[in-house]
């Protein structure tokens, strides 16, 4: 290989933390120890500071959106734009009670779908 990427290493980081944000908040639901929500916002933190990065890196390593890579990211700036809302969302919420829980459970569910279909198109565009 003579050229350096720097998509792939950097990809899986926003997936493993907004995976663990997902774990925490149904332990924070389950269990109402507010630690678990604490760590669930660290957590959502570093997964959306990760994501503007990583797709710079792709769209540089891709040199530009060819057609091939388009509902790959596309895919990735829906999830951006659901995470800012979801940003605010954290943000906004009143107080650190259980009230909201599955509002924020819900948006955490779907950021990991979301980020399942850009991994199901990233990984067509890896391997095919």
């Amino acid at each position: 290989m003579d050229e350096i990427l720097f998509h792939p290493p950097l990809v899986h980081f926003p997936i493993a933390f907004f995976v663990l944000e997902l774990i925490l908040l149904g332990l924070w639901f389950r269990r109402g120890d507010p630690a678990y929500r604490r760590f669930a916002l660290f957590s959502f933190r570093l997964g959306y500071g990760l994501i503007f990065p990583t797709m710079i890196a792709g769209l540089v390593d891709a040199q530009g959106l060819p057609p091939m890579v388009r509902p790959h990211f596309f895919s990735a700036l829906s999830l951006f734009l659901l995470s800012t809302g979801r940003a605010f969302q954290w943000r906004f919420q009143k107080g650190e009670g259980r009230k909201g829980t599955a509002f924020l459970l819900a948006g955490s569910l779907l950021t990991c779908l979301i980020v399942g279909v850009t991994g199901y198109f990233g990984g067509k565009l890896a391997f095919e």
